[in-house]
């Protein structure tokens, strides 16, 4: 071998060894950068507006289960009954379905709908028992509709018109009357009675509810039963970094067919209830998403009467990682 050619040899090999030596270097480079949000810590920040981008109105959404969707066709003269997979029996007159400029709609429509006659599912949902003026209700039944055009465009019941649904449920009270969602923010909302008891009217046969009603969106049909010794409030005890940009928290309550959310006291930095009926067995819940993880504890607790004498029965917790997939789970089991 001549030397230009050992000379070529030599420097191809002393390439190598240089590239092989950059590459390692570069690899220790890359697991030596630090992690910002370990750095920083966890946040506590509490705050007294819920955003989009919080990590709470996401779990909010994560939690949901997805709505019945149905496509019918409404013919000018004629009306339509059909049934939803989730067993909502509708019942829809000719003439009362309208465009939002107020014109008889006819055609084929799309109709999204969820029943919610269950704790768990109203957990799911964030469908709490509660009506705008804080008085606890009783569950007869929960569901929601919404009608669309095949462009996605939003249509309506018309005015001094209204639909039925029927359902099968054992929650059969005396007295009950319809309510319509109040949203109170990106999270919570609780349930404002109809003005219009003409309109929105529920009658019950054995188990099957029929119920009338001439809007859109959650409907809830309830009675406002004023439960005795109400004189219960809890509040939570959670490490620092479980704040209401990250947290939910409720309470449910099998025998009552009820579930409460724990209002968020900024100034506190705590979860806690407004009054509740004292000698109940609940379930305590808390679910938090943090960092891309999910975190779940729940406790069964009987409901202390301390309230008498202005404390709080404080309830401890320290939530643990949990899938998306059994933290569901757990709420469709309450």
């Amino acid at each position: 071998m001549n030397n230009q050619m050992m000379n070529r040899l030599l420097f191809f090999t002393i390439c190598c060894i240089m590239c092989v030596g950059l590459f390692s270097c570069q690899k220790d480079l890359e697991i030596l950068v630090p992690d910002n949000i370990q750095l920083n810590g966890p946040d506590t920040t509490w705050y007294t507006t819920t955003t989009e981008n919080m990590s709470a109105v996401a779990l909010k959404h994560d939690i949901q289960d997805a709505f019945d969707i149905d496509t019918v066709s409404l013919n000018g003269g004629t009306g339509l009954s059909f049934i939803t997979d989730s067993e909502l029996h509708f019942s829809i007159n000719p003439g009362s379905i309208i465009t939002g400029s107020g014109y008889v709609y006819f055609g084929n429509m799309i109709v999204k709908s969820m029943s919610a006659n269950s704790i768990g599912k109203s957990a799911l949902m964030m469908k709490q028992s509660l009506s705008n003026t804080g008085h606890l209700l009783s569950l007869g039944g929960t569901f929601f509709v919404a009608f669309y055009n095949m462009n996605n465009e939003e249509l309506f019941i018309a005015p001094n018109n209204n639909i039925s649904v029927r359902y099968q449920s054992d929650n059969s009270i005396v007295g009950m009357k319809i309510f319509e969602e109040n949203q109170i923010d990106l999270l919570y909302s609780n349930w404002r009675q109809s003005a219009d008891s003409i309109q929105n009217n529920i009658t019950v046969s054995d188990s099957n509810h029929y119920v009338h009603f001439n809007h859109t969106g959650w409907v809830n049909c309830s009675t406002e039963d004023f439960y005795n010794n109400q004189q219960a409030k809890i509040s939570l005890d959670l490490p620092a970094n479980y704040t209401n940009a990250n947290t939910i928290a409720f309470l449910s309550f099998e025998d009552l067919k009820a579930v409460i959310n724990f209002d968020a006291d900024v100034s506190g930095r705590i979860f806690k209830t407004g009054f509740l009926p004292a000698g109940r067995q609940a379930v305590v819940t808390v679910i938090s998403k943090q960092g891309g993880y999910y975190y779940m504890s729940q406790k069964d607790i009987t409901t202390s009467s301390i309230a008498t004498s202005g404390g709080y029965q404080v309830i401890s917790l320290t939530p643990v990682i949990s899938s998306l997939t059994d933290l569901k789970y757990s709420l469709r089991d309450l």
